[in-house]
């Protein structure tokens, strides 16, 4: 009884905190029918907040980048956030989700081949990799390489090597990686065929 009492106190001044420093507190996530964390985090916005601040506050503070595909802002259960007015009827502690075009939280992954002269990169889709082979696999395939391939090393750039599972797990959403491979592709050769698979970080021989 004495713990009930002491919380309700506790929410209460922080209520009348808030009023007096003209503060609103929300509790934010992304949506995603996959994600695996589905808690939320505080962050603190003005009564005066706009819309579109609203946003960036949102995006920054659960780690996504600025051009996040963002298709609306719902207030839980179910109302859509959409203009300056919305926001201003918003109460401290109500709950906002992100909805993004994309769902993010099946780990895109940008590639490309390393010194060759095709500079852009390739986003895969990335749900289910979790382990250095299939990690390999999929990069050999979106970018339309043999899978005989002979690989030295997979590059998270700028400069941290990709050698096991534990670092592939680690991965984040929009991360970019390279293949670098054995044969560099701005030499010519006598073949450009008949490359080695490596699809275990046991088969590669790391070069720094």
């Amino acid at each position: 009884m004495v713990l009930c009492v002491h919380k309700h106190m506790t929410y209460v001044m922080n209520l009348l905190l808030c009023v007096l420093l003209d503060v609103m507190i929300l509790k934010v996530r992304v949506a995603s029918c996959l994600h695996m964390h589905k808690d939320f985090i505080e962050i603190e916005i003005s009564h005066q907040t706009t819309f579109d601040q609203l946003v960036n506050v949102m995006w920054y503070e659960l780690g996504l980048r600025s051009n996040a595909d963002i298709r609306k802002v719902r207030k839980l259960p179910d109302t859509e956030i959409r203009n300056d007015r919305d926001v201003q009827r918003l109460r401290n502690y109500e709950e906002l989700e992100l909805v993004l075009n994309h769902d993010y939280s099946q780990k895109i992954l940008r590639v490309r081949i390393a010194n060759s002269n095709e500079k852009d990169f390739v986003e895969i889709y990335a749900p289910s990799v979790n382990s250095f082979d299939e990690l390999m696999k999929q990069m050999l395939f979106h970018l339309g390489m043999d899978t005989d391939t002979t690989v030295r090393k997979v590059r998270k750039l700028p400069n941290t090597v990709i050698r096991d599972n534990g670092d592939v797990q680690r991965l984040c959403n929009n991360d970019e990686l390279e293949l670098i491979l054995a044969q560099d592709p701005m030499k010519p050769t006598a073949s450009t065929s008949g490359y080695k698979a490596a699809v275990s970080p046991k088969q590669i021989d790391i070069v720094y």
